[in-house]
């Protein structure tokens, strides 16, 4: 399903998410790493614009277009666990610590 939506669309405007141990609806997964590992590896073949996985833990918020004052307030107020710079830490090395982050 994956690779023709990708072939309609364009694998650079398709994105999957997935949700390995999702217990939802008494969904009952006894392969979680085994059987998402595969299908990760295929995934990774067509190199789609992203893959969304959805996880009980640590949540990391892309808000894309957000100033780096209100990501970090995103953490401050517990929205998010992990806040992405992405093309603005590639830009400034001095993103690449915690604390950089900060001031």
């Amino acid at each position: 399903m994956a690779s023709a939506v990708a072939d309609e669309i364009g694998a650079g405007r398709t994105g999957i998410r997935i949700a390995p141990g999702n217990a939802l609806n008494d969904i009952a997964e006894n392969d979680v790493y085994g059987v998402y590992g595969a299908l990760v590896r295929e995934l990774s073949r067509l190199g789609l614009a992203y893959l969304h996985v959805a996880h009980m833990g640590v949540l990391d918020l892309n808000r894309g277009g957000a100033d780096l004052p209100t990501r970090i307030a995103d953490i401050d107020n517990g929205t998010a666990d992990v806040i992405a710079v992405a093309s603005m830490s590639l830009a400034n090395p001095d993103f690449t610590t915690p604390a950089a982050l900060r001031n």
